[in-house]
C-alpha cells in the first residue's frame, strides 16, 4: 500500500509539471517550437535510456528500493535548475480549476485500467458491464464539460482537426512504445529464467539511444517542412521496427529496436508543437495537459495489453508486437490529418 500511495504521489507531481513545462516552451522559443520540443524529447529519452540500465544495476546490487533512492539527488538538481531558469509568470486563462472534472476523469481512467487489467481473470459479463460503465461515464463527462468556462478537457478543442489528430497520434504511438518497452525486458527475463534485468535495460537502450540522437533532427525537420510529415514518417518507421520484432528471430531484436527508436526520434518534436500551436497562448497549458493525458492514456493501454497478450510463457510476444505495429501505423495515419504550419 505504501508503494502504491507514493507512486500515485509521483504521478500527481508529474501531472502538474509536464503540461506547464510545455506551456513555458511555447512562450519562450517563438517559431522554432518543433526543435525545442524535440530537444526536450531527446533529454527525456536520454533519461529513459539511462534509467533501465541504471535500474538493472541497482536492482542487482541493492534491491528495488535503490531505484527510488537514487532519484533524490537527481530531483534536487532539477528543482535548483527549475527555480533558477523558469520565469515566474506566464499567460493565464483566468478561470478556476475544474475539480469535479479532474476527479471524474481520474475515476474513469482508474476504472478503465482496472477493467483491462482484470479482463483475463474476471467473467466476461463483468468485464463487459464495467466497459459499458466506462463508456457511459465518458459520454456523460463530455456532456458535463461542454460549454463550461472552467472545463478540464474543453471538448470543443477537439473540433480542431490538428488538435484532435495530434492527440490521437500520441495516444496510439505511446500504446506502441509502452507495449514494446515493457514487453522486451519481460521476454528476455523469461528466456533467461528471470536474470535479465540488466540485459533488458541494455536492449531498451537501443530504442532510446536512436530516439535521442535523431530527435533534434526530427524537430528541425518539423520546423522546416511542417508538423505532418516527420510524424507520419516517424510512426511508419516505428511500425516497421515492430513488424520486425514480431516476425524476426531473436538476433533481430537490436536492429528492430534501433529502427523503432529512429521512428520515435523523427516524430517527437512536431507532434507536441502541433497540439500546443492549435490553441491560443492563454490555453497553452491546457492544450499541453490534454496532450499529456492522451499520451499517458496510450501508455496505460499499452502497459495493460502486455499481460493480456504476452501470456505467462511469453508466447504471445509476436501478437503483441503486431498490435504495437498496427497502433504505430494508425498513429501515422492520424498524423496525416495534421495541418502544416
Amino acid at each position: 500500500p505504501m508503494l502504491v500511495a507514493f507512486r500515485l504521489q509521483q504521478a500527481l507531481a508529474g501531472a502538474v509539471m509536464f503540461p506547464n513545462a510545455g506551456a513555458f516552451v511555447r512562450a519562450a522559443v517563438g517559431e522554432r517550437r518543433g526543435t525545442a520540443y524535440a530537444l526536450i524529447g531527446a533529454a527525456t529519452g536520454a533519461g529513459a535510456a539511462a534509467g533501465p540500465v541504471l535500474g538493472g544495476i541497482l536492482v542487482a546490487a541493492s534491491g528495488w528500493h535503490a531505484t527510488f533512492l537514487v532519484n533524490v539527488p537527481l530531483v534536487a538538481l532539477a528543482l535548483v535548475l527549475g527555480w533558477r531558469s523558469l520565469p515566474p509568470d506566464a499567460p493565464r486563462a483566468g478561470v478556476r480549476f475544474d475539480v469535479i472534472g479532474a476527479a471524474w476523469l481520474s475515476a474513469l481512467l482508474a476504472l478503465a485500467a482496472w477493467t483491462l487489467s482484470r479482463a483475463r481473470t474476471e467473467a466476461a459479463a463483468l468485464t463487459a458491464a464495467l466497459g459499458t460503465v466506462v463508456a457511459a461515464g465518458a459520454l456523460a463527462l463530455v456532456r458535463y464539460e461542454r460549454g463550461r468556462e472552467d472545463a478540464l478537457l474543453h471538448p470543443e478543442l477537439f473540433r480542431d482537426r490538428t488538435f484532435a489528430a495530434a492527440n490521437g497520434a500520441i495516444a496510439l504511438g505511446n500504446l506502441a512504445m509502452y507495449g514494446t518497452m515493457l514487453a522486451v525486458p519481460l521476454v528476455l527475463a523469461r528466456e533467461s529464467g528471470g536474470s535479465a534485468a540488466l540485459g533488458g535495460g541494455l536492449a531498451l537502450s537501443a530504442l532510446f539511444v536512436m530516439s535521442v540522437v535523431l530527435a533534434p533532427a526530427g524537430g528541425r525537420l518539423a520546423d522546416r517542412t511542417g508538423r505532418r510529415w516527420p510524424s507520419v514518417a516517424g510512426y511508419a518507421v516505428f511500425g516497421a521496427g515492430s513488424l520486425l520484432l514480431a516476425a524476426g528471430p531473436s538476433a533481430a531484436l537490436l536492429p528492430a529496436l534501433l529502427i523503432a527508436g529512429t521512428g520515435l526520434g523523427l516524430s517527437s518534436g512536431g507532434l507536441r508543437a502541433a497540439a500546443v500551436e492549435a490553441v491560443g497562448p492563454e490555453r497553452a497549458g491546457l492544450a499541453s495537459g490534454i496532450f499529456s493525458t492522451s499520451r499517458y492514456a496510450g501508455g496505460i493501454a499499452g502497459a495493460l495489453l502486455v499481460p493480456l497478450l504476452l501470456g505467462a510463457s511469453g508466447d504471445g510476444a509476436p501478437l503483441l508486437h503486431l498490435v504495437c505495429a498496427a497502433s504505430a501505423f494508425a498513429a501515422a495515419g492520424s498524423s496525416l490529418l495534421l495541418e502544416d504550419w
